[in-house]
């Protein structure tokens, strides 16, 4: 057994860098059967050679071939070191994705109490470690890299398992300083969590100071995103919403617009799963100071609206909710009236084709239940853009506008998706069809009150 006080004593002899290699081996394996491997020693800062001799002996096992190849070897996924910052923040992991409770199997626990305490002690050196293994790794790993990507989930579990904890602003601005992109996007969990923890989040923010706009940008929204919608973290949301526009150009192009609106899109990566938060408290503020261009917000959306109602690749995966598919649509309609006349001739020239496509599915026979199943879905997209266009008819109504070209895509869309009467739209129980039905019915109202 070894006590706290003599493992700091042994710290603070001058070993050789030679000797200490077979010395840490055995102290290593003590620090597991001890109180002494879970103390906080803040004396260890001040001892650059041990931290020197710890940071060669961590360096110097990478190299170690794994010899236990019958025993069952988990680490964490490869491609993981090496994944751009940008795809990992419209990712689905989760930072307790990357936390392993114990020791990594192929590891000792030499080298486990190795990277506990680089971390603690000397996070910068560790991070370059992390840095430099990462690109080595190949994308078929074998067993001769097992050490490497042991080492490697190892010192990512115990960076999670810190930030999980209690993060701390002098290691978040290492991580942040990375340029490995895990490691980056870690920091950037870091910063969420002090964000969390205080009121004032000028000193945190401070943190993203080095980074151009673009990169701002993009930190600032996947922040905001992971906020919005928590009542819990409203002050929070408020004050990252503030700081997000303050880093906006005072005249946004297209590409600024996209990028910012990307940032915030989440990991389900769709507009509908973004509302009603984000076109209500940053794009419509946004287009109402014109600081943003409703042509260029009318692209975006209606690309979206596309891809909902193009050529679905399962008959069951073409979705409708009215708080998300609906609300979508609902805004695209909105801004689609406040556009101008040629980018509406753009929309319904890219909505046309698909209705047609609809038209020619529905004057086929149905000879079987494949063929119910395409007639029933290009029902299902026929009134999702009859719906469309009848919210679209009533914002214009109410900018005392109207657009013909839209009245007779809307009478077309309206011919076909009667084919299945309105009763039984209405009668579908719960589902995308009833809901597009009360959707629809919503804007009906609207209109015949307007009228």
């Amino acid at each position: 057994m070894i006590d706290p006080q003599g493992f700091l004593a042994w710290v603070k002899k001058k070993v050789s860098s030679e000797d200490f290699m077979d010395q840490w081996e055995v102290v290593g394996e003590f620090l597991a059967n001890s109180r002494a491997g879970d103390t906080d020693f803040q004396e260890i800062l001040s001892e650059t050679s041990f931290l020197e001799n710890l940071m060669g002996y961590l360096t110097k096992s990478i190299q170690r071939t794994h010899k236990d190849l019958d025993t069952d070897i988990t680490v964490l996924e490869p491609h993981l070191f090496q994944r751009p910052i940008e795809k990992l923040l419209c990712s689905s992991y989760q930072l307790h994705h990357m936390c392993h409770m114990t020791k990594y199997t192929a590891l000792t626990w030499p080298e486990y109490f190795a990277i506990k305490l680089l971390w603690s002690y000397d996070s910068k050196s560790l991070l370059e470690l992390v840095a430099e293994e990462s690109p080595k790794i190949p994308k078929e790993p074998d067993h001769a890299d097992i050490i490497r990507l042991s080492l490697l989930s190892q010192i990512v579990s115990e960076i999670s398992l810190s930030i999980e904890l209690l993060p701390n602003y002098s290691r978040t601005r290492t991580l942040l300083n990375s340029c490995n992109g895990l490691i980056r996007w870690m920091g950037l969990y870091a910063l969420e969590q002090m964000i969390h923890q205080t009121k004032d989040i000028t000193s945190e923010l401070g943190l993203l100071s080095r980074f151009d706009r673009t990169e701002k940008v993009r930190y600032l929204g996947w922040l905001v995103n992971r906020s919005a919608n928590d009542e819990r973290k409203r002050d929070q949301y408020e004050k990252l919403l503030v700081a997000l526009k303050n880093e906006l150009p005072e005249q946004l192009s297209e590409s600024d617009l996209r990028h910012v609106i990307d940032s915030m899109r989440g990991h389900m990566r769709q507009l509908p799963w973004t509302e009603p938060w984000l076109f209500r408290d940053l794009v419509l503020p946004l287009l109402q100071s014109e600081q943003a261009d409703t042509d260029d917000a009318c692209k975006i959306w209606i690309e979206e609206i596309v891809s909902l109602i193009g050529p679905a690749e399962s008959r069951n995966s073409r979705l409708f909710q009215l708080s998300r598919e609906g609300q979508m649509t609902n805004t695209c309609a909105f801004i689609f009236a406040h556009s101008t006349p040629e980018q509406q001739r753009k929309v319904i020239g890219m909505i046309r084709p698909i209705l047609n496509k609809q038209k020619r599915v529905l004057q086929q026979p149905l000879a079987s239940t494949s063929n119910w199943s395409c007639w029933n879905d290009a029902l299902v997209v026929s009134m999702w853009i009859l719906a469309f266009t009848r919210w679209c008819q009533y914002y214009l109504t109410e900018l005392k506008q109207a657009n013909v070209e839209l009245d007779n895509l809307s009478g077309d869309a309206y011919d076909l998706a009667m084919l299945r009467p309105m009763e039984e739209w209405e009668s579908e129980g719960v589902g995308k069809d009833r809901e597009l039905a009360l959707f629809l019915s919503q804007a009906e109202d609207l209109i015949s009150k307007s009228e």
